[in-house]
């Protein structure tokens, strides 16, 4: 990975994976603008950049996302065992599940991925926090993290691009039509259903199942095996005013598709509450506001009853 100037961005080299034969070519993309920036480069803080081909033989977009993830083998954290998220795996057999299938909905497909390496001179180094913190394997006080990129398409718009209230539900119907079928056909579940995880496709005048508008989930950091879970009071996976009541209570029972729906639930209501974008809150009474912020200004504890007194 390099900087060509300021102006154009980061060129990205990626291995093309193929999945039948096993082999890797290297592709090139040149990166054209920032979906999004975080305000910290380690844990977990993610950016998106919108890139092309550098050979020029497809001018479709494609989104590089930037994070730094935690790895199933947590040996030098200290950690053997835990089960742990990893979106390379989830959106490789999500693509692999799919690919070639007329399934009706949208999902991400994986197009590469792997972790990020710098070199210097003729050596490579790997980009991980160990490397960067200076710790060895016996240093328990560190969250070991890998600095990775994945290639992701399709390229969509964030929810609040939505016309309508109808074209608002054509989306979230969406989104739980593709977390439906991800939850049977891949045993995942996607554990943080959020408004920033589920994106806008415009038809452009196409008609798609007379819809104007499709829906797509993403952003599987914290999905997991229905046959890895891990008991209610663990790591918290979900964004905190989305959360299941049942998890924000620090229950023992097990992460549930229930738990997801239950997510979407309290979507609706937060954007039936403030509006789907800044331009609906003008003017909006502070009470209400004030009410609605009890759902992510609080600790867990709050929030589950705030969300129990609003739901009565």
């Amino acid at each position: 990975m390099k900087q060509i100037c300021a102006s154009n961005g980061w060129q990205i080299s990626r291995p093309s994976h193929n999945y039948k034969s096993k082999r890797n070519s290297f592709m090139q993309y040149v990166t054209t603008g920032t979906i999004m920036n975080a305000s910290a480069l380690f844990g977990r803080h993610t950016r998106c950049y919108l890139a092309k081909r550098k050979d020029g033989r497809s001018d479709e977009s494609v989104v590089i996302k930037d994070s730094w993830f935690l790895p199933h083998d947590l040996k030098k954290s200290g950690k053997q065992g835990s089960v742990v998220p990893d979106e390379l795996h989830n959106l490789q057999l999500i693509t692999e599940k799919f690919s070639g299938k007329d399934v009706g909905f949208s999902y991400p497909w994986a197009i590469s991925s792997g972790s990020v390496k710098f070199k210097d001179g003729s050596k490579y180094i790997t980009n991980d926090t160990s490397v960067i913190y200076g710790y060895d394997d016996g240093d328990k006080e560190h969250i070991y993290r890998v600095h990775c990129h994945i290639v992701i398409t399709p390229v969509e718009h964030f929810i609040k691009s939505v016309r309508n209230e109808a074209e608002l539900v054509f989306v979230l119907a969406d989104a739980i039509e593709c977390h439906n079928a991800i939850l049977i056909e891949c045993e995942l579940l996607h554990r943080d259903i959020s408004v920033n995880n589920i994106l806008v496709s415009c038809n452009e005048g196409k008609s798609s199942h007379h819809r104007p508008v499709r829906g797509l989930l993403i952003d599987f950091d914290h999905a997991i095996s229905v046959n890895q879970q891990v008991s209610g009071n663990g790591a918290r996976s979900e964004t905190l005013p989305f959360m299941s009541i049942h998890n924000l209570e620090g229950a023992r029972g097990k992460h549930t598709a229930l738990d997801d729906w239950a997510s979407l639930l309290y979507l609706i209501c937060w954007l039936a509450t403030l509006g789907i974008n800044s331009d609906d809150r003008d003017g909006m009474d502070d009470e209400i506001v004030e009410e609605i912020d009890k759902w992510r200004y609080a600790d867990m504890s709050t929030i589950a009853r705030a969300k129990c007194n609003h739901m009565d």
